[in-house]
Protein backbone atom coordinates (compact mmCIF):
# COMPACT_ATOMS: atom_id res chain seq x y z
CA UNK A 1 0.00 0.00 0.00
CA UNK A 2 1.00 3.70 -0.66
CA UNK A 3 1.44 6.30 1.61
CA UNK A 4 -0.57 9.15 1.99
CA UNK A 5 0.00 12.73 0.59
CA UNK A 6 0.56 13.80 3.77
CA UNK A 7 2.84 11.77 5.21
CA UNK A 8 5.17 11.23 2.02
CA UNK A 9 8.78 10.90 2.67
CA UNK A 10 10.42 13.64 0.66
CA UNK A 11 11.88 16.12 3.56
CA UNK A 12 14.01 18.64 3.02
CA UNK A 13 15.86 18.10 6.31
CA UNK A 14 16.62 14.50 8.32
CA UNK A 15 14.38 16.05 11.50
CA UNK A 16 11.97 16.48 8.58
CA UNK A 17 12.24 13.49 7.31
CA UNK A 18 11.85 11.67 10.87
CA UNK A 19 8.95 13.71 12.09
CA UNK A 20 7.17 12.35 8.88
CA UNK A 21 8.52 8.97 9.05
CA UNK A 22 6.66 8.74 12.94
CA UNK A 23 3.31 10.02 11.41
CA UNK A 24 3.86 7.08 8.36
CA UNK A 25 4.29 5.00 11.18
CA UNK A 26 1.28 6.05 13.50
CA UNK A 27 -0.65 6.26 10.69
CA UNK A 28 -0.43 2.62 9.47
CA UNK A 29 -0.62 1.76 13.94
CA UNK A 30 2.84 1.08 14.40
CA UNK A 31 3.27 3.67 17.39
CA UNK A 32 6.70 3.54 19.11
CA UNK A 33 6.60 3.22 22.67
CA UNK A 34 9.74 2.88 24.76
CA UNK A 35 11.52 -0.72 25.11
CA UNK A 36 10.68 -2.67 28.36
CA UNK A 37 13.39 -4.45 28.04
CA UNK A 38 15.95 -2.00 27.17
CA UNK A 39 14.92 0.15 30.37
CA UNK A 40 15.49 -3.36 32.61
CA UNK A 41 18.63 -3.92 30.98
CA UNK A 42 20.01 -0.17 31.86
CA UNK A 43 19.52 -0.40 35.24
CA UNK A 44 20.04 -3.80 35.63
CA UNK A 45 23.55 -2.62 34.09
CA UNK A 46 23.96 0.30 36.26
CA UNK A 47 23.18 -1.74 39.66
CA UNK A 48 25.77 -4.18 38.64
CA UNK A 49 28.05 -1.54 37.85
CA UNK A 50 27.40 0.36 41.31
CA UNK A 51 27.52 -3.53 43.42
CA UNK A 52 30.87 -4.18 41.81
CA UNK A 53 32.32 -0.79 42.75
CA UNK A 54 30.99 -1.38 46.75
CA UNK A 55 32.69 -4.64 46.06
CA UNK A 56 35.91 -3.42 44.62
CA UNK A 57 36.60 -0.87 47.63
CA UNK A 58 35.72 -3.58 50.24
CA UNK A 59 38.17 -5.95 48.82
CA UNK A 60 40.56 -3.07 48.70
CA UNK A 61 40.27 -1.89 52.37
CA UNK A 62 39.88 -4.97 54.27
CA UNK A 63 43.67 -6.02 54.02
CA UNK A 64 43.98 -2.97 56.04
CA UNK A 65 42.24 -4.55 58.87
CA UNK A 66 43.36 -8.08 58.59
CA UNK A 67 46.90 -6.95 58.42
CA UNK A 68 47.44 -6.70 62.05
CA UNK A 69 46.20 -10.26 62.91
CA UNK A 70 47.69 -11.51 59.57
CA UNK A 71 51.18 -10.13 61.06
CA UNK A 72 50.26 -11.30 64.53
CA UNK A 73 49.89 -14.86 63.06
CA UNK A 74 52.56 -15.03 60.38
CA UNK A 75 55.08 -13.57 62.34
CA UNK A 76 55.81 -10.65 60.04
CA UNK A 77 57.93 -7.13 60.98
CA UNK A 78 55.95 -3.88 60.30
CA UNK A 79 58.21 -3.46 57.29
CA UNK A 80 56.98 -6.57 55.75
CA UNK A 81 53.63 -5.66 56.77
CA UNK A 82 54.06 -2.44 54.43
CA UNK A 83 55.46 -4.60 51.71
CA UNK A 84 51.75 -6.49 51.56
CA UNK A 85 50.27 -3.34 51.39
CA UNK A 86 52.19 -1.81 48.49
CA UNK A 87 52.21 -4.59 46.64
CA UNK A 88 48.29 -3.40 45.44
CA UNK A 89 49.32 -0.45 44.42
CA UNK A 90 52.14 -2.38 41.82
CA UNK A 91 49.14 -4.22 40.02
CA UNK A 92 47.12 -1.31 39.82
CA UNK A 93 48.70 1.35 38.51
CA UNK A 94 50.07 -1.23 35.87
CA UNK A 95 46.50 -1.49 34.75
CA UNK A 96 44.89 1.60 34.93
CA UNK A 97 46.31 2.45 31.30
CA UNK A 98 45.91 -0.34 30.18
CA UNK A 99 42.48 -1.37 31.14
CA UNK A 100 41.68 1.97 29.44
CA UNK A 101 43.16 0.89 25.91
CA UNK A 102 41.46 -2.55 26.41
CA UNK A 103 38.04 -1.57 27.52
CA UNK A 104 38.20 1.06 24.25
CA UNK A 105 39.06 -1.93 21.83
CA UNK A 106 36.68 -4.91 23.65
CA UNK A 107 34.13 -2.89 25.83
CA UNK A 108 33.36 -2.11 29.38
CA UNK A 109 31.40 -5.32 29.61
CA UNK A 110 34.38 -7.74 29.36
CA UNK A 111 36.95 -5.71 30.96
CA UNK A 112 34.94 -5.18 34.46
CA UNK A 113 33.64 -9.13 34.03
CA UNK A 114 37.52 -9.85 34.23
CA UNK A 115 38.37 -6.62 36.70
CA UNK A 116 35.58 -8.56 39.54
CA UNK A 117 36.97 -11.81 38.74
CA UNK A 118 40.85 -10.84 39.33
CA UNK A 119 40.26 -9.02 42.28
CA UNK A 120 37.98 -11.23 44.09
CA UNK A 121 40.33 -14.02 43.47
CA UNK A 122 43.11 -12.03 44.73
CA UNK A 123 40.92 -11.70 47.59
CA UNK A 124 39.48 -14.84 48.09
CA UNK A 125 43.06 -16.59 48.40
CA UNK A 126 44.85 -14.07 50.35
CA UNK A 127 44.75 -15.86 53.46
CA UNK A 128 45.46 -18.88 52.06
CA UNK A 129 48.32 -17.01 50.13
CA UNK A 130 49.94 -16.04 53.50
CA UNK A 131 49.74 -18.97 54.87
CA UNK A 132 51.82 -20.65 52.01
CA UNK A 133 54.63 -17.44 52.38
CA UNK A 134 55.63 -14.15 51.83
CA UNK A 135 55.87 -14.72 47.66
CA UNK A 136 52.30 -16.06 47.30
CA UNK A 137 50.55 -13.12 49.72
CA UNK A 138 52.67 -10.96 47.58
CA UNK A 139 51.50 -12.03 44.13
CA UNK A 140 47.70 -11.88 45.57
CA UNK A 141 48.06 -8.41 46.73
CA UNK A 142 49.39 -7.78 42.95
CA UNK A 143 46.58 -10.04 41.48
CA UNK A 144 44.04 -7.67 43.26
CA UNK A 145 45.66 -4.33 42.05
CA UNK A 146 45.53 -5.55 38.65
CA UNK A 147 41.44 -6.34 38.92
CA UNK A 148 40.93 -2.69 40.27
CA UNK A 149 43.35 -0.85 38.23
CA UNK A 150 40.92 -1.77 35.02
CA UNK A 151 37.92 -0.86 37.10
CA UNK A 152 38.92 2.65 37.49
Amino acid sequence: SSLPDDVVLQGTSLLDSELRLEQAETAFGEEREPKKHFESSWKSLVTLCALSVILCYADRSNISIAILPMGEAFGWDKTFEGIVLSAFFAGYSTTQLVGGQWADQSGAKHVLTFGVVMWSLGTGLTPAAAALGAAPVILMRVMLGLGEGVAF
